[in-house]
């Protein structure tokens, strides 16, 4: 099993030599760049960048991200002083459906909006050199692929992620009793307070958190092999 879970990170290299193979502008090439981690390394001694979007809906094609919020874990300690959470400039008007659900109007987007591509820009130069972190990483990573091939004509680079979803039903082995799995649920079922859901920044701490308690709950003292949460959040 564990032979089995360690050929991820090959894999990985793998996709990675065939990207780089295309025309590649410098971001996308450093994101890539970076050694990846052996997949026996403790996971408490990597650097990661926990992510949350908020959207006008789930489909990329037709949708937008509102707001992008992150914050930096550096072995195992999360630095608010590398928060950032951002605005971005929405020209079509938002539904009162959208805003009942994250609470952004649009007179922010207008006042404290940047454009997508200075937000994608910045989320972009975050993410090197770490693993990225979201509860329920479709949603990121569709709307990253969507951007990306938009505006570089090439797909989302082959990166390391973490999802805190998948790796709480990991943790409870799908146990039968939980179906709710929303971020604000996980947490207080493992033991954490109750934040002010659908903000991008409070989200991203929150999945940060819940994170690092899951690492606890798994592994206690122990060491938390990285091939383990990469299976997990698969």
């Amino acid at each position: 099993m564990f032979k089995r879970r360690s050929r991820k990170i090959a894999a990985i290299q793998a996709e990675r030599h065939q990207y780089a193979a295309q025309l590649l502008p410098k971001i996308l090439k450093d994101l890539i760049a970076t050694s990846l981690p052996e997949e026996r390394c403790d996971v408490r001694e990597l650097d990661l960048l926990v992510l949350d979007f908020e959207t006008t809906g789930l489909d990329p094609k037709k949708d937008s991200v509102l707001s992008i919020g992150w914050v930096e874990v550096n072995r195992s300690v999360i630095h608010l002083n590398k928060a950032h959470h951002l605005y971005i400039h929405h020209r079509n008007s938002i539904t009162s459906e959208s805003v009942k659900i994250h609470h952004i109007r649009p007179e922010d987007l207008r006042s404290e909006g940047i454009s997508k591509e200075v937000a994608f820009k910045l989320l972009l130069h975050a993410m090197v050199g770490k693993i990225v972190v979201a509860h329920g990483t479709v949603v990121e990573k569709r709307f990253l692929n969507e951007y990306i091939q938009h505006q570089f004509n090439v797909s989302i680079p082959p990166l390391l992620w973490f999802d805190t979803l998948k790796i709480e039903k990991y943790r409870l082995q799908m146990a039968r009793h939980q179906t709710d799995w929303r971020l604000s649920s996980l947490r207080k079922n493992i033991g954490l307070p109750c934040y002010t859901t659908h903000h991008a920044l409070n989200d991203a701490i929150s999945t940060a958190e819940l994170y690092l308690a899951q690492i606890h709950h798994l592994f206690g003292k122990d060491k938390a092999p990285l091939c383990i949460l990469l299976e997990a959040s698969k």
